[in-house]
């Protein structure tokens, strides 16, 4: 957590999240493979946490 200035948990949402952003947008994945393949169970967990983070829902982001 010194080294990335937030906790594990944290820094391993955000690495995930930002990997599901990647196959959204480059790899061109739909929003149910993005999530899984981003290490998410739950699509609404998935869903909430992408939200947070970006601000818009995978699907709008997958759009942009």
């Amino acid at each position: 957590s010194q080294i990335h200035g937030t906790p594990l948990h944290g820094y391993v949402i955000q690495r995930r999240l930002e990997y599901a952003a990647r196959l959204l947008t480059k790899e061109n994945h739909n929003v149910s493979e993005a999530a899984v393949l981003a290490g998410y169970t739950n699509l609404s967990h998935f869903s909430n946490a992408f939200k947070r983070k970006y601000g818009v829902l995978p699907k709008e982001y997958r759009k942009c």
